[in-house]
Order: C-alpha cells, then sequence, then structure tokens
C-alpha cells in the first residue's frame, strides 16, 4: 500500500503498522488524510493474514487534530459540504471500529482533538510521557462531534464532561486514569511495551478475537435482558469453528496451538 500521507507496513507475524506520516505538521488531519486512511482501513480489514493492527505517528507526535489549514477552508464552505466532509471523517471512525482484528495505540507524543478521537477507537492504547493529550475543540470555538461517540464510549459520562468541556491538555497519567489510555510508559520503554501486547494478542485465535470483539460491540449497546438469543447463538457458533476444535486439541495434548506465534 503506497501512500503520499501514511506508511503502510505488514510483517512475516501479520502486524500491520498504518502510521500517520505527516511529521511536519505533526501529522495534522485533513481531507486527504482522511480518504487515504479509509482507503488504507479497507484494505487492511480485507487482508485476512493481518493479526493485530498497530496505529501510530511519525516524528515526535501522534496526531495533532485537524489541520488548521483544512479547518480554516471550511469557512467558505456551504453547509452541505461541511455535512459531507464530516460525515467522511464518521465514516473512518465507524471503518475502524468494525475492523476484526485487535488495534493496539502506540500513542508516541501529543494527540489533541482528532487524535483522541483515533486513541480511543484503538482495543489497548499505551500513551509516551513526551506527549499530553487535550479534546481541545471547545477552545477554538467548535465542538468534538464526530469523535464524541468513542470517547465518551470510552471514559464514561463522567469523565468525558471533565476532559471534553474544558479542553484542558492531559500528562498521559491523567490520560490513563480518565480511561483515554490503558497504560502511560516512558519514551524508551513503548516500543517494548506495544511488543509485549501483540505477543499476548498472537497466542490467542484470530477467529476468536474478531467474534470476540463483535461480541463486546454488540453487548454494549443492547440492554442486558435482550442478549440471550446472540449470546447463546455466539458461543454455539465458535464451538462449530476450526479454531475451537484446535484449541481444545491443543489444550488437552498441552500443545500450542497452530495459531500461537512467538516472537
Amino acid at each position: 500500500m503506497n501512500y503520499e500521507f501514511l506508511k503502510v507496513d505488514i510483517d512475516q507475524h501479520g502486524i500491520c503498522t498504518l502510521m500517520l506520516n505527516r511529521p511536519d505538521v505533526r501529522n495534522a488531519l485533513n481531507d486527504r488524510v482522511v480518504t487515504e486512511l479509509r482507503d488504507a482501513v479497507k484494505k487492511i480489514g480485507a487482508n485476512d493474514s493481518i493479526r493485530v493492527l498497530v496505529l501510530t505517528g511519525a516524528g515526535s507526535a501522534f496526531c495533532a487534530g485537524g489541520d488548521f489549514r483544512w479547518m480554516t477552508s471550511m469557512k467558505q464552505q456551504t453547509r452541505e459540504e461541511r455535512v459531507a466532509g464530516g460525515l467522511e471523517l464518521a465514516h473512518l471512525f465507524v471503518d475502524l471500529e468494525q475492523l476484526t482484528m485487535p488495534i493496539v495505540g502506540r500513542i508516541n507524543g501529543d494527540a489533541f482533538g482528532g487524535g483522541t478521537g483515533l486513541t480511543s477507537i484503538c482495543d489497548y492504547a499505551f500513551g509516551s510521557r513526551n506527549g499530553k493529550m487535550s479534546v481541545s475543540e471547545v477552545r477554538i470555538g467548535l465542538v468534538p462531534a464526530n469523535i464524541a461517540p468513542y470517547l465518551v464510549r470510552r471514559m464514561g459520562l463522567r469523565n468525558a464532561k471533565a476532559t471534553m468541556l474544558n479542553g484542558v491538555p492531559l500528562e498521559m497519567d491523567e490520560a490513563v486514569a480518565v480511561g483515554l489510555l490503558n497504560e502511560a510508559v516512558n519514551p524508551e520503554e513503548l516500543d517494548d511495551a506495544v511488543e509485549n501486547q501483540i505477543a499476548k494478542y498472537l497466542r490467542a485465535s484470530p477467529v476468536a478475537i474478531a467474534a470476540t470483539k463483535k461480541l463486546i460491540e454488540f453487548v454494549s449497546k443492547t440492554p442486558w435482558d435482550q442478549t440471550q438469543d446472540y449470546t447463546a447463538n455466539c458461543i454455539a457458533d465458535a464451538w462449530e469453528t476450526e479454531d475451537a476444535i484446535e484449541g481444545m486439541n491443543a489444550f488437552f495434548e498441552k500443545r500450542k496451538a497452530n495459531w500461537w506465534i512467538e516472537r
């Protein structure tokens, strides 16, 4: 996959690194970056060999949010054009949310605005303590509209209000406390932390991971008393997969399952 503003690499173990590559503007988002991201995510989702997706940024920042030149150009747009642009960004987050492999956030520096939205999509996110995080839109008179569903779900209502209504930058340890990140690490520890998390995913069945991501999504949006049919069918479906047979055989034979990869 060749792009102007992204780098995409897939290693021999199926670990895909998707890197925002505009370090001169701190990996800020614009319409062209969003278009490239949507294309890359579509191709990643269609590639069954990919076991884990790592989302990160080039240079010293993860993502500074919206490119101010792009945002300034919106002043000249019609309402219809602004809605269309907003929908493209909203669809990007849906595309990421629907990926079946785990997404690991390697948040290598500052993450502001849309950068916090990308972080909130990750299944597990590490933040390097050389950066800060901020849902900064209210400080420039805007609202974090497209990223709000994911931020609120990740942080909960209390922490979302505490974070989104003032735009104050958070240290990475503070971002952990409000639920934006899973862990804050020192810069020199970031790659090892990401690698250790990848190793955990490579010991689990990719088929079971995909089904479990879908299960989590369903039960998180469905009243508990309306989940029984889905969950009963979910476990019945799992028993009918080759991975379930392999997993049980490996357990009783005291060996590693055929999907287990040591790095």
